[in-house]
C-alpha cells in the first residue's frame, strides 16, 4: 500500500509540473507587432533633388522590457534590380526606428517592397516603395500626319 501511495503521489507531483511549466511557456511575442508610418507606401523621384529622398518610421509595438525592438530591413528585389537605397543608417528612438531612403540615379522607375523585419520574435511589416520619373519637357511635332486607310 505504501508503494501504492508513493507512486500516486509521484504522478500527481509530476502532473502539476508539467501543467506549471506549459502555463508558464506562454509565447511572449504573441502582443508584439510592427507598424509604419507609409502604410500607403512612398512615392520618390528619380533625378529631382528635393523629391528623391523619404523617411519612413517604423514601430515595435507590444515588446516589453526585455525583448530587443531591434529590426533588420530588406528589399524584395534582386540586388542588380535595386532602384532605391538606404542612405544613413537607420535612427533608433525608444521603440520607433526611422530610415531615409533616396531613389537611385540609375533607376530606370518602378516598384519595390521594403520589409522590416525584428530581430527577437520575427514579427514584420512591409512597405510599397515606387519610384517615378518626372517628365522635365514634352515637345509636339507639328507635321505629324496620321494615316488614315
Amino acid at each position: 500500500m505504501n508503494k501504492v501511495r508513493k507512486f500516486s503521489l509521484l504522478v500527481l507531483v509530476l502532473f502539476v509540473m508539467a501543467g506549471g511549466f506549459l502555463a508558464g511557456c506562454g509565447d511572449k511575442y504573441k502582443n508584439m507587432s510592427v507598424t509604419s508610418d507609409a502604410q500607403q507606401g512612398l512615392t520618390l523621384y528619380v533625378g529631382d533633388e528635393e523629391a528623391n529622398t523619404g523617411k519612413i518610421t517604423f514601430t515595435v509595438n507590444g515588446a516589453g522590457d526585455k525583448i530587443s525592438t531591434d529590426l533588420v530591413f530588406s528589399f524584395k528585389s534582386h540586388e542588380e534590380d535595386r532602384i532605391v537605397e538606404i542612405v544613413d543608417p537607420p535612427e533608433k528612438d525608444g521603440n520607433k526606428t526611422t530610415v531615409t531612403l533616396r531613389a537611385l540615379d540609375t533607376s530606370n522607375g518602378g516598384e519595390t517592397t521594403l520589409v522590416a523585419l525584428t530581430k527577437e520574435g520575427n514579427k514584420s511589416t512591409s512597405v510599397k516603395i515606387s519610384c517615378v520619373i518626372k517628365a522635365n519637357s514634352m515637345k509636339t511635332n507639328t507635321n505629324y500626319k496620321p494615316l488614315i486607310v
